[in-house]
């Protein structure tokens, strides 16, 4: 999903910035269906490409007539794609959508399946995602976007910035915290990363340390991120599991949960304690309720 999402997102700017450019009614047209199969992905982030369609308007010095009613058009078609299953979920599974709509907004002031919800989680782990020092290119672009010298090409500069930092922003506020909800900003970040980089690599071209230290945070820090995440020494599979649960048993505080429901016929498995609520309710539908 996060990946699908990523996917209209990319390809709603690149139709964004190509429409901008060529004053196209066709690449506008396609910036407005991708941003609705964005939506129906992953909600309301994929908005995020009408203030980088804007940009890109303004940085090729396009008329506001044309970006307003160009606006209205990927708008439009946004809501022909992304409003007809919510009008249909709802018709037809009322109790259903409206308990996930409820479940979406509370992502917003709540902290639901997950334990990282203090404020700089997103921040943090950028690192982890897009290399130790991405904080120095990010600062290093933020100087670049609001120098003066820069002033007739700013708007491109903002285009990234905006791709970056809005949904950065946004999410650190955000109660509950995912991996994955700052995914779509991969390709802006990227981007800033390579731009950085050049532009000391040009300045420093004749410099072999400046050369061995882009190499050491480009490719060998990330590298071992990639083998820290992927525990390829540590055993990850069970060879035999002994324990043994019947199908009206639910199980908490289970270090091996998805081995348990994989192995054995219980209801469902979690690695967190249950509340006394959740065990009251569980034991009133008739399950019996396992704490490890």
């Amino acid at each position: 999903m996060d990946l699908a999402f990523l996917f209209y997102t990319s390809l709603a700017t690149l139709f964004a910035i190509l429409g901008a450019a060529k004053r196209s009614w066709i690449y506008t047209s396609l910036v407005g269906m991708c941003i609705g199969f964005a939506i129906l992905t992953k909600w309301l982030p994929a908005l995020i490409v009408l203030p980088i369609w804007i940009l890109a308007c303004l940085h090729y010095k396009r008329e506001w007539p044309f970006i307003f009613q160009s606006s209205i058009v990927i708008l439009l078609l946004a809501i022909f794609i992304a409003l007809p299953w919510q009008l249909y979920i709802f018709d037809k599974f009322p109790t259903e959508a409206k308990f996930e709509s409820e479940y979406n907004r509370r992502h917003i002031y709540e902290s639901l399946g997950t334990e990282n919800s203090y404020l700089w989680y997103n921040i943090k782990h950028l690192r982890i995602k897009f290399g130790d020092l991405i904080y120095i290119p990010l600062s290093i672009f933020t100087f670049f976007v609001f120098r003066k010298q820069l002033s007739s090409i700013r708007n491109k500069y903002l285009l990234l910035w905006i791709w970056i930092f809005i949904p950065l922003i946004f999410f650190t506020f955000v109660k509950t915290k995912m991996p994955g909800y700052i995914l779509f900003c991969a390709p802006a970040l990227f981007i800033v990363t390579s731009y950085v980089w050049y532009v000391f690599a040009f300045k420093f071209r004749r410099n072999i340390y400046y050369k061995v230290l882009a190499f050491i945070v480009l490719v060998v820090l990330p590298v071992r991120y990639t083998i820290e995440r992927a525990k390829p020494f540590e055993l990850r599979f069970l060879e035999h599991y002994e324990e043994t649960y019947s199908k009206n048993q639910i199980i908490f505080n289970d270090r091996f949960y998805a081995e348990t429901m994989f192995f054995t016929d219980c209801y469902a498995s979690y690695p967190t304690l249950p509340t006394a609520t959740i065990i009251d309710s569980l034991t009133k539908s008739g399950f019996e309720v396992v704490v490890k």
